[in-house]
């Protein structure tokens, strides 16, 4: 299965034009840029819970920017410090359930009806590899990741401040940002302006080559095409230190689910 990102956000509205700073501003608006966003992750790691609501958005673009694929994900975290989290993923073809009780870590698919349970991290910036592995999930710089960290890798320069905007009502920062990784990837925040939360972010891959199938007189044969995949997070509610009952994390998969091996470790029975 791919992984899923997770964002905390909603409906799309448009923003008004922006424009990056000029150059003989840039070191100044550079050393801004990374400062809004290290703001931001560091509001995210000092809340002692949260609990947010958002759209993700997978979007297979053609080179040009048109779209080929689209494919969203409705997603609510609930967050408490330091280990316990609960993320519910809607999607076309299904839903998943991922939990930490703060002992274990757990995934239900209830498409198949598996679940599978691994001894769950100390804290969330230990639980970010977890989840990839166990999960599936990835971030985008994002809540999660502010929740978990408040530094960001070295690899990601290149910040540009560009000019206020606003998005669905708020005023924003857009920060926009390169991640010189494998592959490379272009990142661009939308940042309230009052609060620094981060209503929208957005990631961008160019120029991936894709291998598909096709048939050709009668044969099955493949052949590939560039494309441009972008990872789309807006955030529709976010409560930050939100009152969240402990029960609230734990998950008992339902009669008739069995588990089975999972990428992290051994399938066990739900405590």
């Amino acid at each position: 299965m791919q992984s899923i990102v997770v964002g905390f956000s909603a409906g799309l509205l448009a923003i008004s034009a922006q424009h990056p700073v000029h150059a003989q501003d840039s070191n100044s608006a550079s050393l801004d840029a990374r400062t809004i966003l290290l703001k931001s992750l560091r509001t995210y790691y000092r809340m002692s819970s949260y609990n947010g609501r958002a759209n993700a958005d997978t979007l297979v673009l053609t080179t040009d920017g048109k779209t080929l694929r689209q494919i969203g994900t409705a997603v609510e975290i609930k967050y408490k410090r330091p280990n316990k989290l609960r993320i519910d993923f809607t999607t076309p073809i299904g839903s998943r359930i991922v939990w930490s009780n703060a002992i274990d870590l757990g995934v239900y698919d209830p498409l198949s009806r598996k679940f599978w349970i691994v001894p769950s991290a100390p804290n969330m910036d230990t639980m970010l590899p977890l989840l990839e592995k166990t999960a599936q999930i990835g971030t985008l710089f994002d809540p999660l990741y502010g929740l978990s960290r408040q530094t960001l890798p070295s690899q990601l320069n290149g910040f540009i401040l560009k000019k206020k905007s606003t998005f669905n009502g708020h005023p924003v920062y857009v920060v926009s940002a390169n991640l010189k990784a494998s592959p490379s990837s272009e990142w661009t925040w939308w940042i309230d302006v009052n609060t620094s939360l981060i209503l929208k972010v957005e990631q961008l891959q160019r120029n991936i080559v894709q291998e598909i199938p096709y048939v050709e007189d009668g044969k099955q044969l493949t052949k590939n095409i560039t494309i441009n995949l972008m990872m789309r997070s807006v955030i529709s509610d976010a409560r930050p230190n939100a009152q969240i009952a402990d029960g609230d994390f734990s998950f008992k998969p339902p009669a008739g689910a069995t588990p089975r091996i999972s990428q992290g470790g051994t399938g066990a029975a739900a405590r």
